[in-house]
């Protein structure tokens, strides 16, 4: 099921309060790889309750059993109340996005610096740590080390994006150029973020034999980009 067909089944929905149907992520910003990513999709709707919810319902049981995540689900005013607690993901939306129905209102949203400062670091500390936590339970097993990767890569392509409009910079639509252009601002090592996100786009398998110092070198390559921007932000007052 494409996002347009999707969004055709939401607006054909009886009794559905639809205002508008986005999407957004990889796909809007031109960065999908198609073997390896699903569609994100925002709707917004007049009002949310359990009847809306449901009303929703036979259309995104197909969507989901396609491989895609369930939509992110606002009210007008809720997203326009949510630019504070989700300043990474609606930063994201307001440059990259595409309307599949209705107007969107995301071009009134304001990022406050404040937080979008503290969810980056936030994000970057948690996702270390699902690294580290996700190493101990792999125990060496290449298979998992390779899933962890590959199911961690795109988030830090979004997380150096984030960075670098905290920073002030362009932020690059394409992971693999966030993550380049990140690696001229703070020291680490881009190397095994772009070799997982190569391999993930090709739809190409890591060699099992590489697959433990790959994994070490993007421990080491997360950790430094935790610490070098946490140093970077205290450094800026």
């Amino acid at each position: 099921m494409t996002p347009e067909e999707f969004a055709a089944r939401l607006v054909a929905t009886p009794e559905l309060p639809l205002v508008s149907v986005i999407l957004y992520g990889s796909a809007a910003a031109g960065d999908h790889a198609a073997k390896g990513s699903d569609y994100n999709i925002m709707v917004v709707l007049e009002r949310v309750g359990a009847k809306e919810l449901e009303a929703m319902a036979p259309a995104v049981r197909p969507w989901v059993r396609a491989g895609n995540r369930p939509p992110q689900v606002f009210t007008r005013e809720g997203l326009e109340r949510s630019a504070d607690v989700f300043p990474i993901e609606l930063a994201d939306m307001k440059d990259h996005h595409r309307v599949l129905h209705g107007t969107h209102g995301l071009d009134s949203l304001e990022i406050a610096r404040p937080a979008l400062r503290l969810e980056l670091e936030r994000e970057l500390k948690v996702n270390l740590m699902r690294l580290q936590e996700g190493c101990l339970l792999a125990a060496g097993r290449a298979s998992q080390m390779a899933s962890l990767m590959r199911e961690s890569v795109a988030t830090y392509g979004v997380l150096a994006r984030a960075a670098l409009r905290l920073f002030g910079a362009p932020a690059p639509a394409g992971k693999r150029q966030a993550i380049e252009a990140l690696a001229s601002r703070v020291a680490f090592d881009p190397q095994p973020f772009l070799h997982v996100l190569d391999a993930k786009a090709s739809g190409s398998r890591i060699p099992s034999s590489g697959i433990p110092a790959l994994f070490e070198g993007y421990l080491a390559a997360a950790a430094a980009l935790a610490d070098g921007i946490d140093r970077q932000i205290a450094g800026q007052g």
